[in-house]
């Protein structure tokens, strides 16, 4: 997922910004209108929207995807039940909990598929921008539910874990 991060944030977001002079419309997290996208698309010309689409949206589709397992990942790991740094979570709350990545990795998915359909139509219409645009907002809130789930209760499980050990170092699971 590093790896991933560091080639968009290193390389593709600064190369495509430079071609256009914008943000890319993946951080565009207000979303954008009509006009913009294909002013946009008309700035990146023939070299940015192919750069765009060959060397952006496939690793980002790919992080998409890695980020969203690895934050499911963590969410059943820090609620499972039983374990020594857990949280006691009824299962009906954990899946409640998957709602975040699962959403994050869909609307990632169809913000680029969207995005790739815009950039290989001359004129895309304003349907599909909005569309895409809803997409990106839409992906930007379930990210920031989503990391903060990451962060925020695997910092809890431990505290929890740490607070348990103390407070009865005889009844700590060995887990």
């Amino acid at each position: 997922m590093a790896v991933l991060d560091v080639y968009e944030l290193a390389v593709t977001i600064p190369a495509l910004t430079a071609f256009a002079d914008a943000p890319i419309f993946d951080m565009r997290i207000s979303g954008y209108g009509h006009a913009e996208a294909v002013a946009y698309i008309a700035a990146l010309g023939t070299d940015g929207n192919w750069f765009y689409l060959t060397r952006h949206v496939p690793p980002d589709t790919a992080l998409a995807l890695v980020e969203a397992v690895a934050i499911t990942l963590i969410i059943l790991r820090v609620t499972r039940p039983g374990a020594r740094f857990a949280l006691p979570v009824p299962p009906a709350g954990r899946l409640a909990m998957l709602a975040a990545p699962t959403l994050m990795l869909l609307f990632d998915l169809g913000e680029n598929a969207l995005v790739a359909h815009m950039l290989l139509t001359a004129a895309p219409g304003p349907t599909l921008v909005a569309m895409a645009s809803t997409l990106t907002q839409a992906k930007w809130v379930a990210i920031s539910l989503a990391i903060a789930l990451a962060i925020v209760l695997p910092a809890s499980a431990l505290l929890r874990g740490r607070r348990r050990q103390v407070t009865h170092p005889q009844q700590a699971s060995p887990r």
